[in-house]
């Protein structure tokens, strides 16, 4: 039985504090079936090598950098349209 594809969402805005530590608590979970989606507003790169690094290491886990930050609301937007 296949299990269904949980999509996780996540706006990111300048958390180099705290980004590694969620990246490996979704990649903990026990449940294998699910896409972690983030949206990095930061704009400044200042993620972007943490990011990569943790997608290829992991397809499951993709993200946009935005060229502006959009808002909670707007990030949010932008790394749910990236949902399957």
């Amino acid at each position: 039985m296949e299990q269904d594809l949980i999509s996780i969402v996540v706006p990111v805005y300048r958390a180099e504090n705290y980004i590694e530590e969620t990246l490996d608590c979704v990649r903990a979970q026990t449940y294998t079936n699910w896409e972690l989606c983030m949206a990095d507003g930061s704009a400044d790169g200042s993620l972007d090598r943490i990011l990569q690094e943790y997608a290829k290491r992991d397809k499951r886990i993709r993200y946009v950098t935005l060229t502006e930050n959009e808002g909670i609301s707007g990030n949010t937007n932008q790394a749910l349209a990236m949902a399957e």
